[in-house]
């Protein structure tokens, strides 16, 4: 596990609200002028049809005309707090996308009710 720089160069705090598959978050600039790990943290999370389960996001590079650059799937489990990593990335805009849910493509919906996204 990389642990992120508590100086981050930035980080921004949402939540998820009946989330399906496929959907993408805000868009964010990371000018990499730190050594800082990437994360997306969930604090508190269901699903369409309760219990716990888990959520798998990817980060991905935007660029331009080419089709955008996935740096890897990882998986969010709810309950209390998970932190998924993705490390040091290269200077861009990111955002995430969320997956999976509950290991399924569709037919679920999200909800977090606090999201933590630093880099």
């Amino acid at each position: 596990m990389i642990a992120a720089s508590a100086l981050g160069e930035g980080t921004f705090v949402s939540s998820i609200s009946g989330w399906y598959t496929g959907k993408d978050s805000r868009v964010w600039n990371d000018g990499n002028r730190d050594a800082t790990s990437t994360y997306v943290r969930f604090r508190g999370c269901t699903r369409t049809n309760g219990g716990a389960t888990g959520a798998g996001v990817q980060v991905k590079r935007q660029r331009g005309f080419a089709p955008d650059e996935g740096k890897g799937t990882k998986t969010l489990y709810c309950g209390n707090v998970d932190t998924a990593y993705w490390g040091d990335l290269q200077a861009s805009n990111y955002y995430f996308r969320l997956e999976k849910i509950a290991g399924r493509t569709s037919g679920e919906q999200l909800w977090v009710d606090s999201l933590r996204v630093a880099y």
